[in-house]
């Protein structure tokens, strides 16, 4: 714990306390993308943080002034499933809106949970999704979503994945290993950019308990993918055809045919182009070289960190140009 004192009195001294780091320990770590080859060669490793963690920062910095309530996403914001013959099913997937409170003023966002076959878990899982996602509104884990991706190859060594039953999988030394690269990272940008790391007793180890979502991810329904599609072209002024031309550099085949947690792995890549401010044209040419590459899954690779590593440097140049006029 740093010599912070805690609890804040007001919104205003909660906000720069409620962005600090989290210390490594906190972090948890998931393959958010793999190689969609035969055999993966290489996944995308993200951060991520347990919904106890997010209330720990909650309670130490706000003590007894945050408060969240929880609702049913309302019937007509839900989505259905149409299937390739039209026929449209009810979606499976469990929403809840949490409305936090932190000092009276008042954020909103939506969780979701895959159901499972007796709703229990699911209904769990999505209120810790809610409460992540509406405490980032408030400037929880953005130091998070501000670490470079890490992009992994597959086989032996803390560096690398290892496989197993044809799925990449994080081993023990391969989160230990991600949470030196956390720490090294914090030091040379992360506390310029956030302040120094808040600890109130966050440690590793959380995963896995019954009220989190699953670690791999729920397939979002086919709605939302592809109206994040059309805002993500959108966003960077890309035409509709750069999405046609993601989905058959990342799966071989048209996008037609994309499944929705597929149409979400070429919505990430095009915002990522779009946070990057890469120009149509570059983005274009770079699209084309790629797909006249012969080894696919390697034009995959190098295609998807030139992209990620754009997206990283833009974001990083931003955060700082705030802090200075800050």
């Amino acid at each position: 714990m740093s010599d912070t004192t805690l609890p804040a009195s007001s919104i205003d001294e909660a906000l720069p306390l409620l962005r600090r780091p989290f210390p490594p320990e906190a972090l948890n770590f998931k393959i958010q993308a793999q190689d969609r080859g035969e055999t993966p060669r290489w996944g995308q490793v993200v951060a991520y943080l347990n919904a106890r963690d997010v209330s720990g920062r909650l309670n130490a910095v706000c003590g007894g002034r945050w408060h969240a309530r929880y609702r049913p996403l309302a019937a007509e914001l839900r989505p259905v499933l149409v299937g390739n013959q039209g026929q449209v099913r009810p979606d499976p997937t469990v929403f809840v809106v949490c409305s936090l409170n932190v000092f009276g003023v008042i954020r909103e966002d939506v969780g979701e949970a895959r159901d499972d076959p007796q709703r229990v878990r699911a209904p769990k899982a999505a209120y810790s999704d809610a409460l992540k996602r509406a405490g980032v509104q408030f400037g929880l884990g953005h130091v998070v979503y501000a670490m470079p991706r890490r992009f992994m190859n597959v086989g032996g060594g803390v560096e690398r994945l290892p496989i197993k039953g044809g799925r990449l999988r994080l081993s023990a030394d391969n989160e230990r290993w991600l949470r030196e690269r956390y720490a090294e990272w914090l030091e040379e940008e992360g506390v310029a950019l956030f302040g120094a790391v808040l600890d109130h007793g966050a440690r590793a180890g959380m995963v896995g308990d019954e009220d989190e979502a699953d670690p791999e991810g729920p397939e979002a329904p086919a709605s939302i993918a592809v109206a994040r599609a059309a805002r993500a072209t959108d966003a960077g002024g890309y035409p509709a055809a750069m999405f046609v031309g993601f989905a058959e550099l990342l799966f071989d085949h048209p996008a037609a045919g994309l499944e929705p947690g597929q149409v979400e792995q070429v919505v990430g890549l095009l915002e990522c182009a779009s946070v990057g401010q890469v120009p149509p044209e570059l983005l274009a040419t770079q699209l084309d070289r790629a797909l006249k590459v012969s080894d696919r899954a390697e034009a995959r690779r190098l295609f998807c960190a030139w992209l990620t590593k754009r997206a990283d440097r833009v974001a990083t140049e931003g955060r700082r140009a705030e802090a200075q006029a800050a």
